[in-house]
């Protein structure tokens, strides 16, 4: 007797086809509606942004502490802690957090974000290294906006799977399963780049099931096989909403990317969390869209605990919240002077 641990079964190979094919004809639908939900539609719009930056070393296998730098610091080890979006064990050793206040005008048409706070924790406590990530992150890891035609990402153009002029064309849609979101009975579809060699992304979306075809959620991923620079992975996570007043928007957004630059090193990750709230139409004064005073001392961090538990409307992980503790320890710790 002979026991089989797995069977897999493949089935033919089959030609792609677009005519007459139910993913495709979805997709039409939602691409021909995307105009309809554009905030930019609207006379005025205003509400609060609260975005997190994290980063650290990714992949931190129990090896890697036994046999390497970490062993010895034991400090770093206690902020080790599983990633579910990397599906390994990650060490954060800084983050940084922002709340703002985003304003729009139609007419005349002006757009502003005031900075209400910023916060930060880790590493870049101990050495202060000017905006350089601020800088790298606005270069690089621009805002996704999937109802674009172009996505500007990684100093690269990528068609985006709604975009008006060569989505059909340039991705393979399927129809995978029809589900519930958040309650919502929603369309599963994944799409793929028609040629492996493009620079596309791969993904799902969950399409709303009724007749405004509406993207609900998306998961955006870059394929590895896109070679893209320092960039070994990356994925985006995005979540929809309607409004009362029937408006779509965009309420979760968040980036994780796994980087391998340094091959002497461990591979490093930048997980950007942001989430947007408060959405308001109502008109706005023009005195909104003068340039305010400037904070107080030039700066606009904010360390009082109260102020974030207010406005931070994502909780942080247990190493983020530890980071306070672990740099006071490092501080402490035999050498840290020296470096």
């Amino acid at each position: 007797e002979t026991e089989m641990k797995e069977v897999l079964v493949k089935p033919d190979k089959q030609r792609y086809r677009r005519k007459n094919n139910p993913a495709v004809d979805l997709m039409k639908k939602v691409i021909a509606a995307k105009g309809n939900h554009d905030l930019s539609l609207n006379d005025y719009y205003r509400y609060d942004k609260y975005q997190r930056i994290t980063l650290g070393f990714n992949n931190i296998t129990q090896e890697f502490i036994d046999s390497g730098f970490l062993r010895h610091y034991p400090t770093l080890i206690d902020q080790v802690e599983y990633c579910p979006q990397t599906q390994t064990r990650i060490l954060p050793i800084t983050y940084n957090e922002t709340v703002s206040e985003h304003m729009y005008r139609k007419s005349p048409k002006d757009e502003r974000e005031f900075i209400r706070g910023t916060h930060s924790e880790g590493v870049t406590e101990l050495f202060r290294t000017g905006d350089i990530g601020t800088v790298m992150l606005q270069r690089f890891f621009t805002n996704v906006n999937i109802y674009d035609n172009s996505i500007l990402l990684l100093e690269r153009q990528f068609t985006s799977p709604l975009s008006t002029s060569n989505a059909i064309s340039f991705y393979q849609y399927f129809i995978m399963d029809t589900v519930m979101v958040d309650k919502d009975p929603c369309i599963e579809l994944s799409f793929v780049p028609q040629n492996p060699q493009d620079f596309g992304f791969s993904g799902r979306l969950w399409i709303m099931n009724d007749s405004t075809y509406r993207v609900k959620r998306c998961l955006i991923h870059l394929p590895v096989r896109s070679s893209v620079n320092f960039i070994s992975n990356m994925t985006i996570e995005q979540d929809f909403s309607t409004l009362p007043n029937g408006q779509r928007v965009l309420v979760r957004d968040n980036m994780i990317v796994e980087m391998g630059a340094l091959k002497k090193f461990h591979n490093m990750f930048l997980k950007r969390t942001t989430s947007y709230s408060s959405f308001d139409f109502t008109p706005l004064a023009d005195v909104c869209f003068e340039v305010r005073e400037k904070p107080r001392e030039g700066t606009t961090e904010i360390n009082d605990e109260g102020f974030w538990q207010q406005h931070r409307t994502d909780s942080l992980t247990r190493s983020e919240a530890n980071m306070p503790n672990m740099i006071n320890r490092i501080q402490k710790s035999k050498g840290y002077g020296w470096i």
